[in-house]
């Protein structure tokens, strides 16, 4: 005889099997093993697209992020139980709607745990933990306390020695420096160099800004990176795409191995693409290297029928080629100020694939793969496939929403990448939304959650 209990417990057990089943669908859409996940963080703010950050070590994850009530938070999570073990606001709140304010966090190679964000053309905002697993420690800190009053883009590097190196934009756009503070034993920061790295001014006293790519190490030492230049602060001022590579970040080299001098300005570093003003580039690039080891950068700009395209660019025979990878259906016009809206999007490269492949998502169009074709065989046909559909999380199709991604690098001996997924509007230019009766929560979103993806390599 079936009775009430054992009916209940038979569905209890049916509940237990289905959401099992679920978290394994949801593995097998990834199209990867997820280690450890998804494990839900926290609520967040919703109101705009602002990159978060974190950073692995050990059997634990830093996720740095702003909560449901905007504040900067730190949360630990251990990657062996899955589970959230600590959250912690520092004395951060995000005001406005800037997209800009990212933030990004990193362990050194003493344990402590360092965190900077919410800052757009404004003081540094830095918090320390001695000890990463006592985050309830962190407190604000300083760094040199110089050129650092006026912060934008701030990034961690762990160098190939284990030190950590923190780089950053100090200025406004189209008028901004570059510079970069190196930890020493213990806690104490110091420049790399008196003066800063990349100019305000090109050689001709004319005002510009440069932007940054992603730093990739290379097996012979040495830190790339591609660069796009800007005269003023609207994008479509953004003029020129170079190139540039360092062992120490204080000295600089063409690709040919001859001295780039400091600060770089567009007409010293290594001309990549001279696109010209108008022409649609963004400042997204990213490099990485190809199966010869040299470096190649995708970057975005307009097509000779004026749409949106994504390019490649390669050194072959000591000069730089480019081939158009995709192009999108629809124009988007790349102009103004503020985080510009509905801007083509591109991933990191994608090495682990055959052949090499990005992720780009044009507005309006459904985000493909592009695989690299090899340069010097002057493929110029697109070659796609559709990407794989983002899974449901929590019950929410990401797929229907704007998603954030923000990858937290595992460190050496471990076998997983982490990411933090959430979903929130996209950039606005900087500024608020406002609510309609299309979007009566435009100006006041609800939160959305925040998640940590474990992907098994």
């Amino acid at each position: 005889m079936i009775t009430a209990a054992s009916a209940q417990n038979a569905n209890r057990a049916k509940f237990r099997i289905f959401c099992f089943a679920f978290l394994l669908i949801l593995c097998q859409v990834a199209s990867k093993a997820l280690a450890c996940g998804p494990v839900y963080i926290d609520q967040v703010w919703s109101g705009t697209s602002v990159g978060f950050g974190g950073a692995v070590v050990d059997s634990d994850a830093y996720a740095g992020y702003y909560d449901k009530d905007r504040k900067l938070t730190v949360a630990n999570i251990n990657l062996t139980d899955c589970q959230v073990k600590g959250k912690i606001s520092v004395n951060s709140v995000f005001s406005g709607w800037d997209s800009h304010k990212e933030i990004v966090a990193a362990i050194d190679q003493s344990g402590g745990l360092h965190v900077v964000g919410n800052m757009h053309n404004s003081p540094l905002e830095y918090f320390y933990a001695p000890h990463p697993r006592r985050i309830n420690k962190i407190k604000r800190a300083s760094m040199t306390g110089v050129k650092e009053r006026s912060v934008t883009y701030p990034r961690f590097i762990k160098l190939a020695d284990r030190n950590l190196l923190f780089l950053y934009r100090d200025g406004g756009s189209g008028n901004g420096e570059w510079y970069a503070n190196k930890l020493k034993i213990g806690r104490n920061w110091e420049k790399v160099s008196t003066g800063p790295l990349f100019s305000r001014v090109d050689r001709g006293g004319r005002s510009v800004s440069a932007y940054l790519s992603n730093v990739e190490l290379s097996s012979d030492g040495y830190y790339h990176v591609a660069i796009v230049w800007r005269r003023n602060s609207d994008v479509a001022s953004n003029f020129l795409l170079s190139y540039a590579k360092t062992r120490n970040f204080s000295d600089w080299y063409k690709s040919d191995g001859s001295v780039i001098a400091t600060p770089i300005t567009p007409d010293d570093s290594e001309t990549v693409a001279n696109v010209g003003q108008g022409k649609g580039l963004i400042n997204n690039q990213k490099i990485a290297f190809d199966a010869a080891k040299g470096p190649v950068i995708a970057y975005t700009k307009y097509t000779t029928n004026n749409r949106n395209g994504v390019f490649v660019a390669a050194l072959r025979g000591g000069r730089w080629q480019s081939l158009e990878l995709a192009v999108s259906r629809n124009a988007i016009k790349i102009e103004g100020g503020g985080s510009i809206p509905n801007v083509p999007r591109i991933s990191n490269f994608l090495l682990e694939t055959r052949p090499p492949s990005l992720k780009v998502k044009f507005f309006g169009e459904e985000g493909i793969t592009v695989l690299l074709p090899e340069l010097h065989t002057q493929q110029t046909e697109d070659k796609r496939s559709v990407s794989s559909n983002l899974p449901f999380i929590g019950g929410v199709n990401l797929a229907s929403r704007n998603v954030n991604f923000a990858m937290l690098p595992a460190t050496s001996g471990q076998k997983s990448e982490y990411q933090l997924i959430w979903a929130a509007q996209a950039a606005n230019r900087d500024v608020p939304r406002q609510c309609s009766n299309l979007s009566p929560k435009a100006c006041d979103p609800d939160p959305t959650p925040l998640w940590l993806v474990s992907t098994t390599k």
